[in-house]
């Protein structure tokens, strides 16, 4: 591959058009389409520094040795992950206090609707009857409207 097709399949892999690059790099279309024609031995050397920039090699655009792209630098994803696993560490911490938080509150929400809920069933029975009927309508009550059941997790 000459140098001239490694410009142009640089550019093509970035998904550029010449254009594009033209307006990135501050030279013309045409000196563009001269490097990536063969027209100029000489690349334009604000084109060879944007490619650089987006990992593209220069030891294989300039003389076709090695990849087209640039060994990325290991150190910098192992960063990179390791401040996103950090991330999400601690938005895993803040969810799990906020569930403990919303337990609670529904624990002691639980709680009042219990009393609320015997209050009324003691009201609307009445206190004038007897003790296993009031028990036995309670139940009846609770049977017919479900919300009156406290049995959520």
């Amino acid at each position: 591959m000459n140098q001239a097709l490694r410009f142009k399949t640089a550019r093509e892999f970035l998904r550029y058009s010449q254009a594009q690059i033209a307006d990135l790099v501050g030279i013309s279309q045409y000196t563009i389409s001269k490097i990536e024609s063969g027209k100029t031995e000489k690349p334009n050397y604000k084109y060879v520094d944007f490619l650089k920039k987006k990992n593209i090699n220069e030891e294989w655009l300039v003389n076709g040795f090695g990849d087209m792209q640039k060994e990325n630098n290991v150190l910098e994803v192992k960063t990179l992950d390791i401040s996103f696993v950090q991330k999400i560490e601690r938005e895993n911490e803040f969810l799990k206090n906020e569930n403990r938080t919303l337990r609670s509150e529904l624990r002691e929400l639980r709680a009042k609707f219990d009393m609320l809920n015997d209050a009324l069933a003691k009201k609307f029975l009445g206190l004038e009857m007897g003790k296993r009927k009031a028990s036995s309508v309670y139940t009846n009550l609770v049977v017919s409207f479900p919300l009156l059941q406290t049995g959520v997790e």
